[in-house]
């Protein structure tokens, strides 16, 4: 606090300054600026040897052009004590021993000239503008505090400003903009100025930590609402789980539903795992001789073939690349019946399209099929297959049945 007055005691929260040693302003949560004190409203002459006249600069001219530099920067919160209706004093005629002012006029009469004594410290008070002789009472906290001045009606029409009215005659007493508090309420001690603080929000208050044994004393209904709050507590868990799971499950079931977009490896390794499961085969000892993409062995069955993914539609090089992959494993198998090799051509064709979107296989494509004897699988149909294997609606045996077909050319459910 910046003040003159002796009536403002140092207390735990609050250290006292004049106007001429005053700190940084940022190092306090706020800054107070008392200007209700006759010491500050005086000047002196502009020689030695002159009177002074109540136009000459105040003798703390200096110290409010630094408070206004330190307010230029500040971003604390500023309350400012404006002055009560007290003495202008001037008619300096003193010397080193003694002061001596031979006249003095009220506040209230020369409220023209204070903003040229406050300097730069005026764009914060704006004087002239907006107060007015006008004594009145207004309630801070539980105290009333008086009042010489107030403020003019007419600055609620600034922009982003708080005021605070006198509840009897609505007088403004106290506004509020950006940072900074001014007030024509006088603070007579530590406790108007408490009262005054807490009024105007100024500082957070501080909240009582409550002890560890208040957890132990229960009454009213916290026993039901702690039970309540336990029994809800489960269900989230148990409810978070069931989220987790979930998502892995809806994961997995993403990387199953790539096979409609990708191709290559990605699209391979998907695609072999749907056929161990189907099959309930190994297929991670197949040997890649760079011929067909996988061969295994269910029962007496053997099937052969070629993974694809492609932007375009089923071409005939597809299917007879498959034979040749299909005649190739026969002649490296002689002893294998070539009545139970089955070849099947695993195509995400039109990759780039939705499903709903693709067009059907050429009929030229399922002919030159059939007359290979290989199966075209399409990947939305070995997702339909897998889907409808673990729903229980096809078993095992119905899924090679439906893959061991040399006939239709063309898987269709």
């Amino acid at each position: 606090m910046i003040t003159e007055n002796d009536y403002f005691e140092k207390s735990e929260n609050m250290i006292l300054k004049s106007f001429s040693e005053h700190n940084n302003f940022n190092d306090y949560e706020l800054n107070i600026i008392d200007l209700n004190n006759e010491k500050i409203w005086s000047n002196y002459g502009r020689e030695s040897y002159e009177s002074s006249r109540i136009w000459d600069p105040l003798h703390c001219l200096q110290d409010f052009d630094t408070i206004s530099k330190q307010m230029d920067i500040c971003k604390k919160k500023i309350l400012i004590l404006l002055p009560q209706n007290i003495n202008f004093t001037y008619g300096y005629e003193g010397s080193e021993a003694y002061d001596n002012y031979l006249e003095y006029s009220k506040l209230k009469d020369c409220l023209n000239y204070i903003p040229d004594h406050l300097a730069d410290l005026d764009k914060y008070i704006s004087y002239q503008e907006v107060l007015i002789f006008s004594p009145t009472q207004t309630r801070a906290s539980a105290l009333v505090l008086n009042s010489d001045f107030s403020f003019s009606d007419s600055i609620s029409v600034w922009e982003d400003v708080t005021i605070k009215r006198n509840c009897n005659d609505n007088t403004i007493t106290a506004i509020f903009t950006d940072n900074i508090c001014r007030t024509t309420m006088k603070c007579n001690d530590n406790l108007d100025l408490e009262a005054l603080i807490e009024e105007m929000g100024l500082l957070e208050k501080e909240k009582p930590i409550e002890p560890e044994w208040m957890e132990s004393i229960e009454m009213f209904d916290d026993k039901d609402q702690k039970s309540n709050i336990f029994d809800n507590q489960n269900i989230i868990s148990n409810a978070e789980r069931e989220i987790i799971n979930a998502n892995s499950i809806l994961k997995k079931n993403s990387e199953l539903k790539s096979i409609l977009y990708t191709q290559s490896k990605e699209l391979e390794k998907v695609v072999l795992e749907i056929l161990e499961e189907l099959f309930d085969c190994n297929l991670t000892d197949f040997i890649d001789l760079k011929e067909e993409d996988f061969s295994f062995q269910y029962g007496n069955n053997w099937y052969v073939g070629e993974i694809k993914g492609v932007t375009s539609n089923i071409r005939s090089e597809n299917i007879s690349q498959l034979d040749v992959h299909y005649q190739t494993f026969l002649e490296r198998n002689p002893n294998i019946n070539s009545s139970n090799v089955f070849s099947l051509l695993i195509m995400n064709h039109q990759r780039r399209k939705s499903p709903d979107k693709r067009e059907p296989v050429h009929e030229n494509q399922i002919k030159l099929a059939k007359r290979n004897e290989s199966l075209i699988v399409d990947t939305e149909q070995l997702l339909k297959i897998l889907e409808k294997f673990r729903n229980n609606e096809f078993t095992r045996e119905d899924v090679v049945i439906l893959l061991s077909d040399k006939e239709n050319g063309i898987v269709q459910i």
